[in-house]
């Protein structure tokens, strides 16, 4: 019951998250929405709805200095999920997203249970992450921009009267 627990257990502390993002937003004069990394360590995900306590709620983004302190956000004990919050700025607008994650019999989930911003396809239910997918498709990528580039070396150093047989 790891997604589940997972759920309870943010909507009981939502508007309080939620409001800790607002009172950062208007700290930052509404320029941008603030980005937080994730509160575990991947090792230390919350699993089988055994709740853990964050360790590494003192990683902060490289780019704006943003984490956990600066939206004096804290929940004393274990947590029954493993949060970040990505900002996004777009042609539509601005906006975040607040990701969970949790893992069920050695399998980890993700779900966003809030969109603020145009964004709201970003929305989604609990859904299994598949670390092989990701890595097959990066390697697909990879052999097929290589094929590319071979044949069009290939074809820029081969003769014109070669190419052309008119």
């Amino acid at each position: 019951m790891s997604r589940a627990g997972a759920d309870a257990w943010f909507e009981q502390r939502r508007d309080a998250f939620e409001g800790k993002l607002e009172a950062r937003f208007n700290a930052l004069q509404q320029i941008r929405w603030p980005q937080v990394l994730l509160t575990h360590t991947d090792a230390n995900i919350p699993a089988d709805g055994v709740g853990t306590v964050p360790d590494a709620l003192a990683r902060v983004t490289t780019d704006n200095g943003d984490g956990w302190s600066t939206l004096n956000f804290t929940i004393g004990g274990p947590w029954q999920a493993a949060l970040e919050v990505n900002n996004y700025g777009s042609s539509k607008g601005i906006g975040f997203e607040i990701v969970m994650y949790v893992r069920e019999a050695g399998k980890l989930y993700q779900k966003v249970p809030k969109v603020e911003g145009p964004e709201k396809y970003r929305l989604h239910g609990w859904v299994e992450i598949v670390p092989m997918v990701a890595e097959t498709i990066m390697a697909r990528a990879w052999a097929a921009t290589t094929r590319l580039a071979s044949a069009t070396w290939r074809v820029l150093n081969t003769p014109i009267s070669e190419l052309w047989r008119g």
